[in-house]
């Protein structure tokens, strides 16, 4: 028997203890067999609480989401919508962000929204805008391509937008 890096054994050694007609006795020789198994996408897989495992938008400087940190999921229908503002004040609203995932590909489609708003002066403070990304169909896994873009003062005042990777894990 030759193997397909070319190394020969032979069934029947002219000296010697002769190998079983089964190639399981030969020396080295596994046999095993993986199944594995796919997991069925259901949108309702993504509600609950996910981990930053990764964080790049704007270089790393947007600060809000760091590794560790906790994010909440919720989905229904053909979206999930991520708290990826996580600011936690009594003068802002957080909104989710709204994600669109495609059931064949698992490719997301992030819009331009607003995700944060002050309440004193009425006007957006945090935007997402345009991004993509992907989600595993077992529901364990969110990366978004995304930027937030920042307002400060009032309009059309100082901003700041970073760009980046979000990665979450459940």
């Amino acid at each position: 028997m030759t193997t397909i890096n070319g190394q020969k054994f032979e069934a029947f050694p002219a000296t010697g203890n002769p190998y079983g007609a089964d190639t399981s006795t030969l020396p080295g020789s596994r046999f095993s067999i993986a199944y594995v198994a796919d997991c069925v996408f259901d949108i309702a897989s993504f509600n609950g609480w996910y981990t930053v495992v990764g964080n790049t938008i704007g270089g790393g400087d947007w600060g809000d989401l760091k590794v560790g940190d906790g994010v909440a999921v919720s989905a229904g229908g053909n979206e999930i919508s991520v708290f990826a503002y996580p600011y936690n004040q009594p003068l802002y609203i957080v909104y989710p962000m709204i994600c669109q995932v495609d059931p064949v590909t698992y490719d997301v489609t992030i819009t331009r929204q607003i995700i944060g708003l002050n309440t004193i002066f009425s006007w957006p403070m945090i935007w997402a805008e345009p991004g993509t990304g992907t989600v595993s169909p077992c529901g364990d896994a969110i990366t978004l391509n995304m930027t937030l873009s920042a307002v400060y003062n009032s309009p059309p005042g100082g901003g700041y937008s970073g760009t980046g990777v979000l990665e979450l894990r459940k």
